[in-house]
């Protein structure tokens, strides 16, 4: 073939090869003289690696005769044709639609976020067929080796004073002396232990660890009170020169009440909002509070244990904080509760160091009971606010998407919309406008939505007035178009 076209044929092109006998003097050529075969060379993908780097490579993967294939990325150690065969056949690999020329870091040829340098990697590819069955020969491959880093360098790395509480330890780490980028990370006194030399924690810190090239403020949160632990870094210079690793200690602080410092709290609670007025002692700088229905407090994850809500709150772990000079009068407004329902509250002080009040503040409450305006029984009111919903349109594939406008009128203070199935909306007519708004979209204006579904569907609307009035939800229900 490569005789015949004077080249080497080309992976994934289709050739005419075709022949005519020789004629007698004279005599014309014939369509039936000619013998001719269709040759196509199998498709495959070209692999081709350059620059590489101790951060990393430029690769590309270009198609020759498909337009989909499969590729990944392993270490070497980890790398068998035989293995990503058979992986293939359980969904293996990442399926490419492109053409790619880029970095090797990245997650596009396939999941690989952080080159470990001192690593050989085998970036692999294979087109991709309808019929099931790959083989060995068919699968393409290049060997990447990521220079190692050395460790005769002299990159400096400055790690700035440790600020710690009793729950995180955090502090500006900034590059120094010939620092082209560093390594990084918080390791626990009994972790670093298992580490007998500094080259030991530097392999860690480069296979493990962060990275960066600039300054970075740092934080170790969710720490347990009075952790030891040490924030370690190392820096490099452009030729991938390690200097010598930099260990700061940096312990959360043992958990220190402050008996002097404390919060009282008044609740004003209303339909959907709460307003709280804190009256602090001492001088906290900050608080923390947990607002929850008490029907949820006695679910997870505090299951009614007021202590557990209080270790919550002493390690800021998934609470609520709030600065004191945010604060207008001394006044904080939650909004969205649900009307006529039972709410607790715990709340503490933190001072400017971070330690808690000694005392949880504990307040129960039930939110207001609203007036509500009736379809039936307060007609005149209901049907003068009632705001217009409109179906703009209705497409069907295997289900129908509804598309719609609600339009609100100018008594509506605000209003709520939720679209779904008839029997998504049970229970007295009090249970329905609750349900709606714990589950609709809130809006004040204009609203365009959709909703995609079987039919018929209603499209529920439940909204307040100027005055504060709950409305009977109005149901627009949606029919399946005649054909």
């Amino acid at each position: 073939m490569a005789e015949l076209i004077g080249k080497d044929p080309e992976a994934g092109k289709t050739y005419m090869i075709w022949a005519v006998p020789s004629s007698e003097a004279g005599s014309a050529y014939l369509p039936d003289d000619v013998i001719a075969s269709v040759i196509k060379t199998a498709a495959t993908v070209e692999l081709k690696v350059s620059d590489i780097t101790f951060e990393g490579a430029t690769v590309s993967a270009i198609r020759k005769g498909c337009d989909v294939f499969y590729t990944g990325i392993v270490d070497k150690s980890n790398y068998s044709p035989e293995g990503v065969i058979d992986d293939l056949a359980y969904g293996g690999g990442t399926k490419q639609y492109s053409d790619y020329n880029g970095p090797l870091e990245g997650k596009v040829l396939d999941f690989l976020p952080k080159v470990i340098p001192g690593t050989t990697y085998v970036l692999w590819a294979i087109p991709y067929k309808e019929e099931k069955g790959y083989k060995t020969e068919e699968l393409v491959a290049v060997e990447i080796p990521v220079p190692a880093l050395t460790y005769d360098g002299t990159a400096t790395i400055n790690i700035g004073n440790i600020v710690a509480t009793v729950s995180s330890v955090s502090a500006t780490i900034t590059p120094g002396t010939d620092c082209y980028k560093f390594y990084y990370s918080y390791m626990k006194e009994q972790t670093l232990a298992n580490y007998s030399t500094d080259k030991e924690v530097i392999s860690y810190l480069i296979t493990n660890g962060d990275s960066s090239k600039e300054a970075k403020n740092f934080e170790r949160a969710s720490l347990e009170p009075g952790t030891k632990g040490f924030l370690v870094a190392v820096a490099l210079n452009e030729k991938g020169q390690l200097g010598s690793l930099v260990k700061v200690q940096a312990d959360s602080k043992e958990i220190s009440y402050n008996s002097s410092i404390s919060v009282d709290v008044a609740i004003e609670a209303g339909t959907v909002s709460t307003t709280l007025t804190l009256t602090p002692t001492g001088n906290p700088v900050k608080f923390r509070y947990v607002h929850m229905k008490l029907s949820d407090f006695k679910s997870y994850p505090y299951w009614g244990n007021e202590e557990t809500v209080k270790q919550a709150l002493i390690m800021n772990g998934n609470v609520t904080e709030i600065v004191t000079a945010e604060l207008k009068n001394h006044q904080l407004v939650i909004e969205d509760i649900a009307f006529n329902s039972e709410y607790v509250l715990f709340m503490i002080a933190v001072d400017a160091d971070g330690n808690p009040s000694s005392t949880v503040t504990k307040k129960e409450y039930t939110s207001a009971k609203p007036t509500y305006v009736r379809k039936e029984r307060d007609a005149d009111l209901w049907n003068a606010s009632v705001p217009e919903v409109t179906i703009d349109k209705i497409e069907k594939d295997k289900f129908y998407t509804v598309s719609y406008t609600v339009k609100p009128k100018s008594a509506c203070k605000v209003f709520y919309v939720f679209a779904g199935p008839a029997d998504y909306l049970t229970g007295m007519y009090d249970e329905q406008i609750r349900y709606v708004m714990q589950n609709g979209v809130k809006q004040t204006t204009t609203y365009s939505g959709s909703t995609y579904g079987t039919l018929p569907t209603n499209i529920n609307v439940t909204w307040i007035d100027e005055e504060g009035r709950f409305y009977e939800v109005s149901k627009t229900v949606v029919d399946a178009p005649t054909q």
